[in-house]
């Protein structure tokens, strides 16, 4: 179990690395648009996405813990 753990830990790392490299990649591409209003709506975008990315990680862990935890 403990292998799977690491597993999903190792995982679950590198999906949030690569998240982590996409929105900074937007946010740079947001900092070029020139109209402040869609450079602040596009950012108000890229954050609520990364919000969504946090909340979503969390209930993941929360669900693996779970499951490890009931020895399913």
């Amino acid at each position: 179990m403990e292998e799977k753990r690491r597993e999903f830990e190792n995982k679950l790392k590198f999906i949030k690395e690569e998240f982590i490299a996409h929105i900074e990649v937007k946010m740079a591409e947001a900092e070029t648009i020139q109209n402040p209003t869609l450079k602040r709506i596009r950012k108000a975008q890229l954050g609520k996405g990364i919000e969504d990315f946090a909340d979503r990680q969390s209930r993941l862990v929360e669900e693996f813990q779970r499951i490890i935890s009931e020895g399913v």
